[in-house]
């Protein structure tokens, strides 16, 4: 996986049950949906998409969007996946339009997204930090405060993002896994496979722990062993996760 630096009479009261639903499902889930299986799709695709399992991640977003038309997370998750940057554009404007009837972590995430589609990146860097400052175990806030570090220059800041998240959820895989690619690429192969290894054992039923292992593997030199892990990988899904 390549990195991924360069993450709503009689029809009056119809209405508010409806309205209350929605609020309901936002209270115990943190995403407004009056749908539970849409709920249902949009965990399964958020699951497959940090898996890397792109394929599976476009079919659940869009699974849960047509189960409820209004599903902002859900559109902000097919637009995540889309390879047009216009549709991605047009999506998040739809999304942005749902704001009102959001939560203030959902609205800060539509926005954030939108700043960087619209290529204001300034913007999105600042919802970003006010994301992270509200939610410090948001995971994409983190993810893109990561990434304007590392295009500083500044990786130790970065690992450092990485490693507080850790410290609110010491499972988080993804986090391991990105510390480990962060060591990797500044030489530190002992380092990296640690982060790797606890990588892999939070994760061992899916494809990309052994992916990561085996690429930063072949960095090091060490063949023998990245091939036995890049093999595992596709022993365990045989067409390729997403790139990072």
């Amino acid at each position: 996986m390549k990195t991924r630096w360069i993450l709503i009479g009689a029809s009056i009261l119809l209405i508010g049950a409806g309205a209350a639903a929605a609020l309901l499902l936002t209270g115990r889930r943190e995403v407004t949906t009056s749908s539970s299986a849409a709920y249902e799709a949009y965990k399964e695709a958020v699951a497959n998409e940090n898996r890397y399992y792109y394929k599976e991640a476009r079919v659940g977003f869009a699974k849960a969007l047509e189960l409820d038309p209004n599903f902002a997370m859900a559109i902000l998750g097919v637009a995540r996946q889309s390879g047009d940057p216009e549709q991605a554009k047009a999506l998040l404007r739809r999304a942005s339009r749902e704001e009102g009837r959001l939560s203030e972590r959902e609205r800060l995430h539509v926005e954030m997204q939108l700043a960087y589609v619209e290529r204001r990146p300034d913007d999105g860097l600042k919802i970003a930090q006010q994301l992270h400052a509200k939610y410090p175990a948001d995971q994409r806030s983190a993810m893109m405060l990561c990434r304007d570090q590392m295009q500083r220059g500044n990786s130790d800041q970065a690992i450092k993002i990485y490693q507080e998240l850790l410290e609110i959820d010491p499972n988080n895989a993804e986090a391991y896994n990105l510390i480990g690619y962060y060591y990797g690429y500044r030489g530190d192969y002992d380092k990296a496979m640690e982060h790797l290894k606890k990588y892999q054992f939070i994760a061992p039923d899916t494809a990309n722990p052994f992916d990561s292992l085996g690429e930063n593997q072949a960095y090091a030199g060490h063949y023998t062993e990245a091939i036995e892990n890049l093999s595992r990988a596709l022993a365990i899904k045989a067409e390729a996760p997403g790139g990072k």
